[in-house]
């Protein structure tokens, strides 16, 4: 059964091309294609596919044994589907070097395993194994493929199936923002090439391309250009939905606006490929272009606010989507995270993201930077200080971490982050923060509207789990007793006509 990603991205010729993966199989007996693949293959399955796409090797370190190695991948594709090939340390010596985009090659032998979405498109991949094979086939030996399915238009992005996944899209250039370097997530120290671009197509739809790494920095757009992203991923996060270009990715100008299309070899840009370049060319002066956002623009639910026990939300008794669901918990605050209660942001409305150290040790270049809006900290012009300030919640049932952020953090506290701040720094003592977050948050029942998103994490252990994030939106000053009970009395008939069924 096809994933809603997939069925999303499912080309109109797929009859036609599950005849031709028959052919495929059919040319040379040992030969399976790819969409035959699965975690039920033979070991000594074997493919012939053309290499599309090959990702640079990257150093890794398991955290839970302390082992380290490397990591590299190749995408090959037939006329019957593609797949994402794996290879780590003693594999990638061996065979990566014979890998070259656009040429053809016979794989056999690995272990195939489910994909992960997050990171290729393919519903499996091949992990080499010492014994794998991989041989060239010869220049002549050409091989029928699939064209890559991209989407039929901007607009398509708005599905809530897509987000996280990767896909391949079309677009024109619209703007182009400056080549900016921000500080690695892990080490401050350190920076990320950045660069933002603007895709527009013929369905009035704009989305932003994040371009990170070298390909920031070597790459370069006209407006008007017609690119193709391939392996991108579409990232949310709060109002913002974009296109990530990383390591993984490709993006590439398919037809530019300084050269025009080849009259020589037409054939190279596709149809839909000329038909934005002429679209873009002849489009209106004014012309009203609707950006991609995300759902979370507001904080009130999109669906119907239910209420449930802690018990019910930790379990696997309500499946929650990875967009986000409303609930309400009468629950006690017990306990509070004593680390990272605030943090300084910038104070710019439109970006109010967090501020990295310092990374100068001279007292002249002490101000705070914000390195996404190049906001630089002056007299007359300081950070802003905001709540992340983690709670647990308890109820008969259980107890579930919640984050308060700095739109209900100020009311449950009786004051705002800065103040708090002073109050720490004054004292150089968290005694006295310890105190006014007993006083105010902890063991007060109320009723809390909670926003859980889940979302999947890779374990070295246990592989892909599904984890919960919690944060309050809102909270009440007390329990409405005569509510409560009725919800009780509702848990106490639903165990009543359970007990009766068995």
């Amino acid at each position: 059964m096809l994933s809603p990603t997939r069925k999303l991205l499912k080309s109109p010729h797929s009859s036609s091309q599950s005849q031709q993966s028959q052919e495929v199989s059919t040319v040379n007996s040992d030969i399976l294609p790819i969409s035959s693949l699965s975690r039920f293959s033979p070991r000594n399955w074997k493919i012939k596919a053309k290499c599309t796409f090959k990702s640079n090797p990257k150093e890794f370190q398991n955290k839970r044994t302390g082992n380290s190695g490397t990591v590299a991948s190749v995408d090959l594709i037939d006329n019957s589907g593609e797949i994402r090939i794996t290879m780590y340390t003693e594999q990638v010596e061996t065979f990566f070097p014979i890998f070259e985009v656009g040429k053809v090659y016979t794989v056999s032998h690995g272990n195939i395993r489910p994909a992960n979405k997050h990171f290729c498109k393919s519903e499996y991949e091949a992990i080499l194994t010492s014994d794998s094979k991989v041989v060239k086939c010869s220049d002549e030996d050409v091989i029928q493929t699939q064209s890559r399915t991209f989407l039929e238009n901007l607009d398509r992005l708005n599905s809530d199936r897509l987000v996280s996944a990767m896909i391949d899209i079309i677009g024109v250039v619209h703007t182009i923002d400056d080549l900016t370097h921000l500080p690695t997530r892990n080490d401050s120290s350190k920076t990320i090439a950045k660069k933002t671009i603007t895709l527009i197509d013929d369905s009035n739809t704009s989305i932003a391309v994040n371009i990170w790494g070298p390909k920031a920095t070597t790459r370069s757009f006209h407006v008007g250009d017609v690119v193709e992203c391939v392996n991108a991923v579409l990232t949310e996060k709060g109002a913002d939905r974009n296109i990530s270009i990383s390591e993984s990715s490709e993006i590439i100008v398919a037809i530019s606006a300084e050269t025009g299309i080849d009259q020589n070899s037409p054939s190279q840009a596709t149809q839909r490929e000329i038909e934005l370049f002429e679209w873009y060319k002849n489009k209106p002066a004014h012309l009203e272009i609707k950006r991609i956002e995300g759902k979370a623009q507001a904080l009130g639910p999109r669906k119907e606010t239910v209420a449930k026990t802690v018990k019910e939300i930790t379990t696997t008794e309500y499946e929650f989507s990875d967009q986000g669901d409303f609930v309400t918990v009468s629950a006690v605050p017990t306990l509070t995270r004593r680390s990272n209660v605030w943090y300084m942001a910038c104070p710019n409305e439109k970006c109010k993201r967090k501020l990295p150290d310092p990374t100068s040790d001279d007292p002249s270049e002490q101000n705070l930077r914000c390195h996404n809006c190049s906001w630089v900290q002056t007299e007359n012009s300081q950070p802003h200080y905001r709540y992340l300030l983690s709670v647990l919640l308890s109820d008969h049932t259980g107890s579930i971490w919640a984050t308060a952020f700095d739109n209900i953090a100020p009311r449950l506290i009786g004051m705002d982050a800065a103040s708090l701040a002073k109050i720490h720094e004054k004292n150089d003592d968290k005694e006295n923060v310890d105190s006014i977050l007993l006083h105010s948050v902890l063991f007060a029942p109320r009723t809390f509207t909670l926003r859980i998103k889940k979302h999947t994490v890779d374990t070295p252990t246990q592989g892909s789990i599904d984890r919960l994030n919690v944060s309050i939106v809102q909270a009440t000053e007390q329990v409405d007793t005569a509510a409560y009970s009725n919800f009780v009395l509702g848990k106490i008939n639903e165990i009543q006509q359970k007990l009766e069924e068995s």
